[in-house]
């Protein structure tokens, strides 16, 4: 800025270093241009990284904080003492945010899977030689089975449509011992046909007695959904006429 003070060797390693001042992130903090460069040097020092790097790195972490709330004009926010771990702190917390704020809209989206899910818990509700069927209360769910497992399922909103729709149901294969932590992730019909089964990372862990497993589910669903058919033709015949 106009009558601003930086003293020669600053000048000096702003120009070897070809230093734009639009990198030193003033209009954010509001410090001078060498109240900047000496914070920007000794981070960059401090990492043993280049100027540039931590440049970029400390207009990412001020952007974060902003949208997080925080006065960037603060000295305990704009002069940290450690910007790598703060910085990757916000990226935590900003990423928390995105994820609380995705879930919330997801469930408003694909409401369908909440109200359905007393009747998908009763069609699909499935235990057999020491695991269980988990069926997702809610769409918010199936987003947090995909970050645990490291998959595509709640990545995108592909298969919470198909569920909302009633296409295709996403279930949780867990063991019964332990159903809080995720096993395998299910996709099938409504008649049990297993689309899709994977685990974390897309791997398949005990592979043959899943797929074992998988048939007998199976054979299952289809009888139930045969029973509920004649159950509805049967209710459907006994109801009076209008």
């Amino acid at each position: 800025a106009a009558g601003e003070k930086v003293d020669m060797e600053t000048l000096r390693y702003m120009n070897e270093n070809e230093v734009m001042l639009y990198e030193l992130q003033m209009e954010m903090t509001k410090m001078t241009a060498q109240r900047s460069m000496n914070y920007l040097r000794k981070q960059a020092k401090k990492e043993s990284r280049s100027f540039h790097i931590i440049a970029t790195e400390y207009k990412d972490y001020l952007r974060m904080a902003r949208e997080l709330g925080r006065d960037t004009t603060d000295e305990i926010i704009c002069r940290t003492p450690d910007l790598k771990k703060m910085h990757d702190r916000y990226v935590e917390e900003t990423t928390k945010k995105k994820d609380e704020k995705r879930r919330h809209a997801a469930d408003l989206d694909f409401r369908n899977i909440a109200a359905s899910f007393p009747e998908n818990k009763k069609h699909f509700g499935y235990e057999f030689q020491g695991l269980t069927i988990i069926v997702p209360a809610c769409a918010s769910e199936i987003i947090m089975e995909g970050r645990k497992q490291h998959h595509c399922v709640g990545a995108t909103d592909t298969y919470m449509k198909r569920m909302h729709k009633g296409e295709s149901y996403i279930l949780f294969l867990r063991k019964k011992e332990d159903p809080e932590t995720a096993y395998y992730t299910l996709e099938v019909t409504w008649n049990g046909y297993v689309r899709q089964s994977y685990g974390a990372y897309d791997r398949k862990p005990d592979k043959e007695k899943i797929e074992d497993w998988l048939e007998h589910f199976t054979r299952e669903i289809q009888k139930r959904t045969e029973r509920e058919k004649r159950q509805e033709a049967s209710a459907s015949v006994m109801m009076p006429a209008g």
